[in-house]
């Protein structure tokens, strides 16, 4: 019988009757919780003695037949072997039966409790906190291990590989900037990081947005990017930060409509692709 619990040892009382000689298998199971080497080995050990009471059975059965054989006929030695036969038979199929059963046994603690233990542990958080010991442990150990002036330059040369590849994807970024055209407004513009490795929340997502930034929006923008030249003028702001971004537009006021326009700054086939 399979009982469902938590994982803790896996007990087997066995009710052993077999024919053939004493030969005794188990014939019932109980699981409380968890799976053991020491429970399975038991079981192993025990179907293995089994098998070596069979072997003697089989052994004495023999030398029986023998001795029979030569004090009484053949017809009645024959028909001892074939009750013996059918006895070894059933025993043979009780204890593949017996086998089969503890199989799937293992195969529900296995399957079913070793996973249901497994969530248990994750949806508590504990493997979460597990991580956060290992972490503060290792961070515990390693001024013992490496020497302080030995962390401060991994961590000098950590911070400018990182700079170097936050300029990198600026530069990539300005690249393909480049070659957006105003006439399609729907086009997504490229971000860029700032100063603290980071994308501004108000970056605009396309070149329609971006020629549309708002007095304040623009001001942020400058002031997140750490770009000098702020002031009271929208049109200055917007403009300096679009060569930063790499785009090949200015914005103009137009005269008829007072509204400010993108006009272009670079020739057509120019590879200029703005600030790198």
């Amino acid at each position: 019988m399979y009982r469902k619990g938590p994982l803790s040892a896996l007990n087997i009382s066995p009710s052993l009757s077999a024919q053939g000689g004493g030969a005794s298998v188990p014939t019932e199971f109980t699981t409380p919780a968890e799976v053991t080497v020491a429970a399975v080995a038991e079981i192993i050990e025990k179907m293995k003695g089994s098998l070596g009471n069979l072997g003697r059975t089989l052994d004495l059965l023999g030398e029986q037949g023998v001795k029979t054989s030569q004090a009484r006929g053949d017809d009645e030695v024959a028909l001892q072997i074939i009750s013996v036969r059918k006895q070894m038979e059933s025993a043979d199929a009780k204890q593949e039966a017996q086998i089969s059963d503890v199989e799937d046994l293992l195969q529900k603690v296995l399957q079913q409790d070793v996973l249901n233990h497994l969530t248990t542990l994750i949806e508590n958080g504990i493997l979460e906190e597990i991580d956060t010991i290992v972490q503060t442990e290792v961070a515990a150990e390693i001024p013992q291990i490496i020497p302080q002036h030995l962390q401060d330059e991994l961590r000098k040369h950590k911070n400018e590989l990182e700079k170097v590849q936050r300029d990198l994807f600026n530069s990539e970024s300005r690249r393909a900037n480049f070659a957006l055209r105003s006439h399609r407004l729907h086009e997504k513009v490229h971000p860029l990081y700032n100063t603290n490795g980071s994308i501004s929340e108000c970056f605009p997502s396309t070149l329609g947005e971006m020629f549309a930034i708002s007095a304040e929006t623009a001001k942020r923008l400058l002031r997140e990017y750490g770009l000098e030249g702020s002031s009271e003028s929208h049109e200055k702001n917007i403009n300096t930060f679009l060569l930063f971004c790499g785009l090949q537009y200015q914005l103009t006021v137009s005269k008829e409509s007072g509204v400010l326009l993108p006009s272009r700054i670079h020739p057509e086939g120019s590879s200029n692709g703005g600030q790198d």
